[in-house]
């Protein structure tokens, strides 16, 4: 039976008991500061690359002086020979569910792919593909990168993922789908993830990335760390209220920033297939 090992999906959601303190700042910090002091030369060994994969200057110190006050920073668009290239590779690649037993399939063939409803495709061998490689190891990428964490980082994960249609009305979405929930990543250490469109998403049916402006760090409060990392919307209203509640709109290209201990979710798409990068370094 094939898994998920053909994509990063079990380095990303898997840690031991002990990371799974990583939801408290201190924690993060003492691990970041640990790195940081143990690990040299870490850039050279990552053989960053200067290839012009992006289709604006990057303000590195604007940007994460943003994402460190604000949890998202947008502006990071990719050059569109990139994304167009990255769309071409996700739709003759493989694809798995990690709730359909492995099975795999291409991103037009999943409603065949198993009797069950398919929400996500995560595309396989994702570090073949070289647009995302000149990404991921750009030297703009490291150094953002680098510059949030204080250190170089040393884990690498990519992720490239269909976020495929549903009814408005599936009430099993949320739980077949876990994303599609508010929720903040519960990671071992400090982490950045880089995050842009391959398909257009222009309208909330789309399957927009949402996430709650000012509810990372220092900013989420201390009840939510010592609960479920899954937050009920009566949760987000009561501690965030309606207002900081951001949805990203853009064409395939667009690219945004994140610190993923933010309240974030994807909405679930209803009117055509969705597909993001995700790059995540810590």
């Amino acid at each position: 039976m094939l898994t998920t090992t053909l994509t990063d999906f079990n380095s990303r959601i898997k840690i031991n008991k002990l990371e799974k303190l990583g939801r408290f700042g201190w924690y993060r910090k003492l691990v970041s500061h640990y790195k940081k002091q143990t690990q040299k030369n870490v850039m050279h060994n990552l053989q960053a690359n200067d290839i012009d994969v992006f289709d604006c200057p990057v303000d590195i110190d604007s940007a994460i002086y943003t994402v460190n006050n604000q949890a998202v920073w947008c502006g990071l668009n990719l050059q569109s020979h990139l994304f167009d290239s990255i769309l071409l590779y996700a739709k003759s690649t493989p694809c798995v569910d990690p709730k359909s037993d492995g099975i795999l399939f291409y991103s037009h063939q999943y409603k065949t792919a198993s009797k069950k409803q398919i929400y996500r495709g995560l595309v396989t061998n994702t570090h073949k593909c070289n647009s995302i490689s000149a990404i991921a190891y750009n030297r703009i990428s490291l150094q953002l990168a680098t510059k949030f964490l204080g250190h170089t980082p040393t884990k690498i994960t990519l992720h490239l993922t269909w976020s495929f249609p549903t009814s408005p009305n599936d009430t099993n979405v949320n739980r077949n789908y876990a994303p599609t929930n508010w929720h903040y990543d519960v990671v071992g250490c400090e982490s950045l993830t880089l995050n842009f469109y391959i398909t257009d998403i222009r309208d909330i049916n789309s399957g927009p990335h949402q996430y709650i402006e000012k509810s990372h760090g220092k900013y989420t409060p201390q009840a939510l760390l010592f609960s479920n990392n899954i937050i009920n919307a009566d949760k987000i209203e009561k501690y965030f209220g309606s207002s900081n509640k951001i949805t990203l709109l853009g064409n395939a290209g667009f690219g945004f920033i994140e610190n993923p201990t933010c309240i974030h979710r994807v909405k679930p798409p209803t009117t055509t297939s969705r597909l993001i990068l995700q790059i995540r370094y810590s």
